[in-house]
């Protein structure tokens, strides 16, 4: 939420000093940018990558639409380049009957650089059953691939383990504080039946011997370890993750230099990010220009 808020919290804004430009633009409001930009950036920023597809809708006009991350393979060629030759999308067709789901089938789409092909999946995906095949104008695949990183890796992906941990000592302490407060008593010296344990447990009075004892038996835990324990792991997660705690009280009382200094690593990430994502978006306006040239502009504002 950090990474995203910051990189897209304020809209990016588009510019360029050709007048032609101006139709991109035109595009790019029809299909609120803003909030398409922040899907794109939130999709890549926790499966390390996300995937942008360019189409033209019913109405003659192009549109793109971010889709999800999960339902995507993309396909390099084995060049330096490592062009963009496929992007493989599935995803589950499911059929109804008088409004109950009857069957659950996944349909296939295989995207090239001049067709788009579909196919119906058998179950388990045994075999393709081929549907058919639409060609595209766009003279390359119609799908932007928007990689976080060199590694793909999520923005938490270094973290997951930390913050494992954390839930699991959080989770701890509040079963100990739950088994503190259903523990045993342990009553020492004398004898009692149901009737008297009973009776004990609606008055919440203990009639006992002189010599006679009683105390809950209980595990001992310090409250004081525990909570050092999720201040260093909390503070690791913001170490590693270069994403630093907004909530900390003295991270907000800081100088201004100081304040500069925790954020270089938050800084320096987000610029890697913004990289990769300025080339994402050129992509995109790749794509949309594509179909532009070839309908000298008509398609979009006629």
């Amino acid at each position: 939420n950090n990474y995203l808020g910051y990189l897209t919290g304020k809209p990016i804004s588009y510019s360029n000093d050709t007048a032609d430009f101006e139709e991109v633009i035109n595009v790019l409001r029809y299909n609120d940018t803003p909030d398409e930009d922040s899907e794109l950036l939130r999709q890549a920023l926790i499966y390390g990558k996300a995937f942008e597809i360019c189409y033209i809708d019913m109405d003659g006009k192009q549109r793109f639409k971010v889709l999800d991350s999960k339902e995507c393979i993309p396909v390099y060629d084995n060049t330096i380049d490592s062009n963009l030759k496929y992007v493989i999308r599935f995803y589950k067709d499911t059929l109804y009957r008088e409004g109950v789901s009857e069957k659950e089938e996944y349909i296939v789409e295989i995207y090239s650089e001049t067709d788009i092909s579909t196919y119906k999946a058998s179950e388990g995906f045994n075999s393709l059953s081929f549907i058919s095949k639409v060609p595209h104008y766009y003279k390359q695949v119609p799908i932007t691939v928007f990689t976080l990183n060199k590694d793909e890796e999520s923005i938490f992906a270094q973290v997951i383990s930390l913050q494992d941990a954390y839930n699991t000592v959080l989770s701890d302490n509040l079963n100990d504080y739950e088994t503190f407060a259903d523990a045993y008593m342990v009553i020492k010296g004398m004898t009692a039946d149901d009737d008297d344990l009973d009776s004990m447990k609606t008055h919440r009075v203990l009639l006992m011997d002189s010599d006679a004892s009683a105390e809950y038996l209980t595990k001992n835990f310090s409250d004081a370890q525990t909570q050092n324990i999720l201040n260093t792991i909390n503070k690791k997660i913001h170490s590693i993750a270069n994403s630093p705690d907004f909530t900390d009280e003295t991270f907000m009382a800081e100088s201004g230099v100081a304040l500069r200094y925790k954020l270089v690593g938050f800084e320096n990430t987000a610029s890697g990010i913004e990289n990769q994502m300025k080339k994402a978006l050129t992509k995109r306006i790749e794509l949309l220009s594509e179909i532009l040239k070839l309908t000298d502009n008509e398609i979009i504002w006629a």
